[in-house]
């Protein structure tokens, strides 16, 4: 059995009718990942009076021990509402119903990503996008949905647009660069021979087992903090936030009210409301339904009640969908559908098909839908401009890194401010959802000491990947040239970019101009902020002295809580003020001071020009 992704996507791509069902997120809900391969027979449908049939030969393979991995589109929800059926025209080449019939699926308890996957971005080109509506329609559309609001024909409506794209190349290590993007629990690579779908959706539409049924709603959304903290209190704001409250709370009721028709009767609890959970960029908001059954639902009778879901429609569901169907250009196929598996012991998990690619695989030519809620106070401009945001998760490059830590070591001392650096790890770790494993990363560094020469001090350069690999490198800590000399960058540093307050290979602009400053003589070379303010050096904290009181910028200017400055603060060696400075602070202080784990607390002097 294939047990990591990569040799798993190459053996992939010699097959064909395929389902790949992937859970790559680490949070301590981690499920299985199952592979469906080699179907006995595929059942497909591309019109909705043949929907019922397809339902019941599938079902009797179902009873017969075998298992059905595929998904709905969309628009076979029409067809599962005779109103719906009878006012909206359906005309597309896209299965309404794809499910292949298979044996029994491999099932994954781990399946990983390695670090060494593969080289980023290798094998595939994506050229000549687009979005199939322009701003000026966009808008009027919006307005429009906002006109049926104000006469009460609907409280939401999720809009969506699509963004068209050229796909040339493997397809499968686009799959495979997207799941280091996005770590989700429902991902899932389907080949249907004609197409291939991609799908990162973090958003479960329902799971069953027997006749117990869980639905996860997602709604509300918030980009992430900088650091924990930071998480905590945008967590906190999103949680408290009036406006998802309430799109949120409307859209459980949805829910319940689907699920409802086919459950006994007081069968439906909402087990947990306005939860918020994290992701890579941003927290997403979701409430839990449960329900109990009716005896003997049919697989056909669940999805006729309520797909599609109540989170990618709005409500109320049937004259939303028909709102839905009057202004999107084209039908939106297999995004906000549903991909999933159902078992001979009915049960089954399907995801909304959301971050979700359609890929013809004739033409290479490429899709995905990207839509958003439209409320009464929603701004045209404004949701816009997010759809193109959000259509850059296909484009924007991986950038692979991992987080460092730079430490030193002698003899009598062993590794000082060890626990700052493991405490500043593991923290990072945890926000960019990293394996952080304490116990490894001492046992290695204690090995990597018993060969050093007690002579000597050593500058040590720990590596933490994200599946958790630990690469230690060192090497003997030279010795200052006494002249400690500091110049200003002419370079701006991001107060918003999340990376500077993490210790990350994601440093390249520190050291292209500490690498030029090196070669000058300098000890250090010290940034700003896109605000002038002053942040950092490229390996060291700033600190100033002005009469007989230090100061050092905060943290929230963008600057990396390095480890001696940690232990300066906390242990109250001589009293310490955050305070926002300039250069002019630094040129006019009685003293300035660099620090860092390798040689503590340096006086520096200043070169009062840039360079």
């Amino acid at each position: 059995m294939l047990k990591d992704m990569k040799h798993l996507l190459n053996f992939l791509s010699k097959k064909s009718n395929y389902v790949l069902l992937y859970d790559n997120r680490n949070d301590g809900e981690h499920s299985n990942s199952y592979l469906f391969i080699d179907p006995i027979e595929v059942i497909n449908c591309f019109e909705g009076k043949y929907l019922k049939d397809c339902f019941a030969k599938l079902e009797t393979y179902l009873d017969g021990g075998y298992y059905a991995a595929g998904f709905l589109s969309y628009e076979a929800g029409i067809f599962f509402e005779d109103i719906l059926n009878k006012t909206i025209s359906v005309k597309n080449d896209f299965p309404l119903f794809w499910f292949g019939i298979y044996q029994k699926p491999i099932v994954y308890e781990v399946l990983k990503i390695k670090d060494d996957f593969q080289q980023r971005g290798s094998g595939y080109k994506i050229s000549k996008g687009r979005f199939n509506t322009g701003m000026e329609e966009h808008s009027k559309n919006i307005n429009k949905i906002k006109k049926y609001i104000q006469q009460g024909q609907t409280y939401q409506t999720n809009y969506t647009i699509k963004y068209k794209f050229l796909l040339q190349g493997l397809v499968n290590n686009f799959f495979g660069d997207l799941c280091r993007k996005q770590h989700v629990h429902y991902a899932a690579l389907v080949d249907t021979r004609s197409h291939k779908i991609i799908s990162l959706s973090p958003e479960l539409f329902f799971k069953r087992k027997e006749n117990k049924a869980i639905l996860k709603p997602m709604k509300g959304t918030l980009d992430r903090g900088f650091n924990l903290r930071d998480d905590s209190y945008k967590s906190e704001a999103l949680k408290s936030s009036f406006k998802d409250r309430a799109e949120n709370i409307m859209i459980v009721d949805l829910i319940r009210n689907d699920i409802g028709r086919v459950s006994v009767g007081g069968g439906v609890k909402t087990q947990s409301i306005f939860d918020v959970e994290k992701f890579d960029t941003l927290f997403q908001m979701t409430s839990t339904v449960s329900a109990n059954l009716k005896e003997n639902i049919s697989w056909f009778e669940l999805f006729k009640n309520i797909f599609p879901s109540g989170s990618v429609t709005g409500a109320p569901k049937i004259r939303t969908m028909q709102i839905i169907s009057s202004m999107e250009k084209e039908p939106r196929n297999i995004y906000t559908g549903g991909i999933g598996f159902m078992s001979p012991k009915k049960t089954g998990v399907f995801n909304v098909a959301i971050r979700t690619i359609l890929f013809d695989k004739k033409s290479s030519r490429a899709e995905m839908g990207i839509g958003s809620g439209v409320v009464w106070d929603s701004d045209a401009k404004k949701e816009y401009e997010e759809c193109k945001l959000k259509s850059k998760f296909l484009t924007d490059k991986y950038n692979d890194f991992q987080l460092i830590e730079t430490m030193c070591w002698q003899y009598v001392d062993g590794f000082p401010l060890l626990d700052y650096h493991l405490s500043r790890l593991e923290q990072s770790a945890a926000y960019f959802g990293f394996l952080f494993d304490k116990k490894e990363i001492i046992k290695k560094l204690d090995k990597k000491a018993s060969s050093f020469d007690r002579r000597q001090k050593y500058r040590i350069r720990l590596l933490l990947y994200q599946g958790g690999k630990i690469k230690i490198e060192s090497r003997i800590l030279s010795g200052l040239n006494g002249h400690n000399l500091i110049a200003f960058s002419n370079r701006r540093t991001d107060s918003s970019d999340r990376f500077l307050f993490h210790k990350t290979t994601q440093r390249k602009l520190y050291n292209e101009e500490y690498a030029r400053c090196s070669r000058k003589g300098y000890f250090d070379v010290i940034f700003s902020n896109e605000k002038n303010e002053i942040t950092e050096g490229a390996i060291s904290n700033i600190f100033i002295e002005k009469n007989g009181i230090f100061y050092t910028p905060p943290l929230a200017c963008g600057v990396l809580g390095g480890t001696y400055r940690s232990f300066l603060i906390k242990t109250k060696k001589f009293p310490v003020v955050e305070k926002i400075l300039y250069k002019n602070d630094i040129i006019n202080a009685d003293r300035v001071y660099l620090t860092n784990a390798l040689r503590g607390m340096v006086e520096a002097k200043v070169v009062n020009k840039s360079k």
